[in-house]
C-alpha cells in the first residue's frame, strides 16, 4: 500500500543515459521532424552537418529506467499516465551522458477507492560536470490508491 510517508521519504537510485547523434537522428526521425517542413527547416534534426536535438528528446533521456517504480509497491497494472512538464535550463548538445535523480513531489489523494496523483520529477545533469540541464514532472495516477 502507498502512503504518503512512504512516497515523500523514498529516494530512487540516480540513473545514467548515453546518447550519440544517432539517437538524436533516429528519434527526430521516429518523431516525424521534417514531415511538411522545407528541407532548410528540417535538416538540422536529421543530418550530421549542423546537427541538433530536438527538445522532445530531453523526455527520452528522463526515463533511462523506471524500474524504481515498482520498489515503491506501485501497481504498474494500474499506473495511469497523466500529464508531462519539461522545463530546459540549458540546449541539449548532439552526443554524451546524463546523470537523471528522481524524486518524488507533489501527493494528492482522491479520496478512498479513488486514485493517488503523485508527480514524480525527474533532474537531468550533465555528467561530465553535473550542470542541471532540465526537469522534468511526470503526474501518475495511481488508481485505487487514494
Amino acid at each position: 500500500m502507498l502512503t504518503y510517508e512512504k512516497l515523500i521519504g523514498f529516494r530512487a537510485p540516480e540513473a545514467t543515459a548515453t546518447y550519440a547523434a544517432k539517437d538524436v537522428m533516429l528519434y527526430a526521425l521516429a518523431v516525424g521532424a521534417g514531415a511538411g517542413m522545407p528541407s532548410h527547416e528540417a535538416l538540422p534534426f536529421v543530418y550530421e552537418k549542423g546537427l541538433k536535438p530536438l527538445a522532445s528528446f530531453y523526455n527520452i533521456l528522463c526515463w533511462p529506467t523506471n524500474a524504481w517504480l515498482y520498489e515503491l509497491g506501485i501497481d504498474m497494472r494500474r499506473l495511469v499516465h497523466g500529464s508531462e512538464r519539461l522545463e530546459i535550463l540549458e540546449p541539449l548538445s548532439v552526443e554524451g551522458s546524463v546523470v537523471v535523480r528522481y524524486r518524488i513531489g507533489r501527493v494528492e489523494d482522491r479520496a478512498a477507492g479513488k486514485s493517488l496523483i503523485v508527480d514524480i520529477v525527474a533532474q537531468v545533469h550533465a555528467a561530465v560536470d553535473d550542470r542541471l540541464l532540465a526537469r522534468a514532472t511526470t503526474d501518475v495516477f495511481c488508481m485505487d490508491d487514494g
